[in-house]
């Protein structure tokens, strides 16, 4: 009773949106600096790098742990092994995994960064040459002026 009562309470009591309704405006290209982007960047693929290299770390590490010891069919890698005693891992392993799973994601984020900037640095410096003018056609602006004048 108490949830119909919510429910309908927050159906009379809600807003309607205005006449005039103002709609967001997308973010322009010079709304932030440069490095501004390039740290969101280098945070959401070190971020969104973290659930596959937990996943590889995880993996890579019950493989090693199988073959220490001697292909033990109880130590056979699997993610969801509850009813091995033998296969789960302590308290300190799964700390090894994350903190190593953290680490590489960093450096994933880091290495992007790194190409990024690299990138960022070759264009513009590509930019700047085409927007040097050659000699040559400088000097003949020259002299057509002086000849016109």
């Amino acid at each position: 009773m108490l949830i119909l009562i919510c429910f309908t309470a927050c159906l009379v009591y809600t807003q309607t949106p205005p006449p005039n309704k103002v709609t967001p405006v997308p973010y322009t290209s010079d709304e932030f600096p440069d490095w501004a982007r390039q740290i969101r960047r280098t945070e959401i693929i070190t971020i969104g790098s973290l659930p596959f290299t937990t996943l590889g770390i995880s993996t890579i590490y019950g493989l090693f742990r199988y073959v220490k010891n001697n292909f033990n069919p109880e130590y056979i890698p699997n993610p969801l092994a509850k009813s091995s005693s033998a296969a789960n891992l302590d308290e300190d392993e799964q700390k090894n995994i994350v903190i190593s799973a953290v680490t590489v994601s960093v450096v994933v984020g880091l290495i992007d960064l790194v190409i990024t900037l690299i990138k960022n640095a070759r264009e513009k410096k590509s930019n700047e040459k085409a927007v040097v003018p050659d000699t040559v056609t400088v000097q003949k602006q020259i002299i057509q002026q002086e000849m016109e004048d």
